[in-house]
Parts: structure tokens; sequence; C-alpha cells
């Protein structure tokens, strides 16, 4: 009692498995062709992560730039509302804002803040105007905070009235 026909191997039927001699050689990819697909698949996925990789900085720098500003609009706000006189300091990793009232907020950067224009910056309580030593930033000498990571950086400007401009390069 056979099995039936279902069961049985037709070497014909499955050609494409099982590729036939061509001239006494086997049909298929050679070592080399497989080594130099290999390769390109490997720069093509370098390049790829190199360009993640330096998207990604450029998102770190604007996003430190943009909190930097969100924190400055926060405190402006928190001077007006509460009548309180916020403190700003600025570090190379750490922008922080300090209150009368004693407690603070700060922001550790992830991108490097390379350079600021002044230093000894408060914010009039109940006006929100940002100052340096006692007196109002000037319209011509605002504060300009530099943010950079790699090849990116953001400058941040500053006037009395708060922040107005970010430029991203």
């Amino acid at each position: 009692m056979g099995r039936g026909p279902y069961y049985t191997f037709d070497p014909r039927s499955h050609a494409r498995y099982f590729p036939e001699k061509k001239g006494g050689r086997m049909r298929g990819f050679t070592l080399i062709e497989m080594v130099v697909t290999v390769a390109i698949l490997a720069i093509l996925v370098g390049i790829g992560t190199l360009s993640f990789q330096a998207m990604s900085a450029d998102a770190n720098v604007k996003s430190d730039a943009e909190k930097i500003s969100s924190l400055i609009r926060r405190a402006q706000t928190k001077a007006i509302s509460q009548k309180v006189e916020p403190e700003i300091a600025i570090s190379s990793s750490r922008f922080e804002i300090s209150y009368s009232t004693g407690d603070s907020q700060h922001i550790n950067t992830d991108a490097k803040i390379t350079s600021w224009t002044h230093n000894n910056l408060d914010i009039m309580p109940s006006r929100g105007i940002i100052m340096h030593n006692g007196d109002a930033l000037e319209p011509d000498d605002p504060l300009k905070i530099t943010v950079e990571q790699r090849d990116t950086s953001c400058i941040l400007t500053v006037r009395a009235m708060g922040p107005e401009s970010t430029d991203c390069s």
C-alpha cells in the first residue's frame, strides 16, 4: 500500500531550490560577491549612524536653548506675579535661577554653554525686566547665550523684556 503521489519527490518541480549544474558548476553567489555586498551594507549603515548622531546633536542644542528660554520666561512671570527677585546664574553646563524666597530652578544642559555676555543678572520684581548690575539690559547690548555641541551652535538673544530669538547653525 503506497502513500500516494503527493509524497513523492520530483526534482524537476523543485528546480528553483536545487539549481542545476551549468558548464560543470553549480549556480549561486561567489564568496567575493557576498563580501562586496556585506561591505556595501556596512558602509551604508555607518553613514546612516553618523547622520543620526549629527541630527541628535542638533536636536539637543536646540532643545537646551529652548529650555533656557522657557526658564527665563517662567522666572519673569514669577517675578511679576509673586513679586520675588530672581537671580540668574550661568555656568558651562548649568543654567540656574534662584529666587529671593530661597527656592530655585535649574537646567543641566546636554550641550555646553560656551559663552554668555553678562554676569550678575536678576529680574526686577513686579515688572519682569531683566537687569544687569541694577540696570535694565540695553537694547543694543542684549544678553547672548551660546549653546554648542559638536558642529552645532545656538545663540539665544535675551533683551530686557525676555528671550527674543534663537539662531541655530
